[in-house]
Order: C-alpha cells, then sequence, then structure tokens
C-alpha cells in the first residue's frame, strides 16, 4: 500500500502471479491494493477493507468467484 490517498483495490485470484502483476498495475494508477488467494478470503477482505474496486478471478478454491461475487452484492447494500 503505497499511496494513502489513493482509492483500494482488491484483487482477488488464486494464482500469486496474477496478484502480483495487477498489484502493480493498480499501483501504478493510483491505487493501494489488497489481495486474497480464495472466494471466501476475498469476501472478509471486503468486509474489513471495502474496497472500490473489485477484481476476482471466477475459478478459486474454497468459494468461486461467483459464489463470491453474490455474497459481495449482498454486503454492499
Amino acid at each position: 500500500m503505497t499511496n494513502e490517498n489513493g482509492k483500494l483495490a482488491l484483487v482477488v485470484d488464486d494464482s500469486v502471479m496474477q496478484c502480483k502483476v495487477l498489484s502493480v498495475l493498480l499501483e501504478e494508477e493510483g491505487y493501494r491494493v489488497v489481495t486474497a488467494n480464495d472466494g471466501a478470503r476475498g469476501v472478509a477482505m471486503y468486509v474489513a477493507h471495502s474496497p472500490d474496486l473489485v477484481l476476482m478471478d471466477i475459478n478459486m478454491p474454497v468459494m468461486d468467484g461467483y459464489e463470491a461475487t453474490q455474497y459481495l452484492r449482498k454486503a454492499a447494500q
């Protein structure tokens, strides 16, 4: 988290490399970035941090991206 005043992005992907690549690209655009490596952890990170942007993979262990998105929609209401 390099920019304390920037918007926050949450990247949820079971690929560590994808998380790193997306984090670098988002940080270059002024975002602070938090990551999670499965859908359940992504939901927990969303609740804890209320990010401005969420990028999520579909195929992940524990909870897939579709199921996690359903939880995020409920949490956002």
